[in-house]
């Protein structure tokens, strides 16, 4: 079964290349419908109910973390991947006990983001090197997540 990916991101290249990596080298993933506008995106990615959003921090309007915690109280179903360049040690935090399904960094490799997907899509979590470096600085890495490197 094809999963229904949304993306909410305002860098129209970062939008455009998210975009033809799921099409091009996820086979059972497909875009479905994405926004630059994070109030927009929250609305129409509700509407649409994605198996999956990606959601970038620094949007315009509403920031990631807002539209993490919106989305996941009107359809915890949707499952939300959180991805930036700008992560402190406060925002991975905010997105971890706003159970974010991964938290990525900007930039992403190809291979990095496909585990990410297909990690998260087999229902665990997936964090970025760089992100369990901050939950460890945070003390909670939670005992199930597959570290991959």
């Amino acid at each position: 079964m094809t999963k229904k990916v949304y993306i909410i991101e305002d860098e129209e290249a970062v939008r455009i290349s998210l975009f033809a990596i799921i099409d091009d080298f996820l086979d059972d993933c497909e875009v479905i419908g994405y926004n630059a506008n994070g109030q927009l995106g929250i609305n129409e990615c509700l509407a649409v109910k994605p198996d999956l959003a990606i959601v970038d921090i620094r949007l315009p309007d509403v920031n990631g973390i807002e539209i993490l915690h919106i989305i996941k109280k009107r359809d915890p179903e949707i499952k939300v991947i959180i991805h930036s360049g700008f992560l402190d040690l406060n925002t991975v935090k905010l997105a971890y006990n706003g159970e974010a399904d991964g938290i990525i960094e900007k930039p992403v490799s190809l291979d990095e983001f496909k585990t990410a997907v297909e990690t998260i899509f087999a229902g665990d979590q997936y964090y970025s090197p760089g992100v369990l470096e901050k939950l460890l600085q945070y003390h909670t890495v939670p005992p199930f997540v597959r570290i991959k490197h």
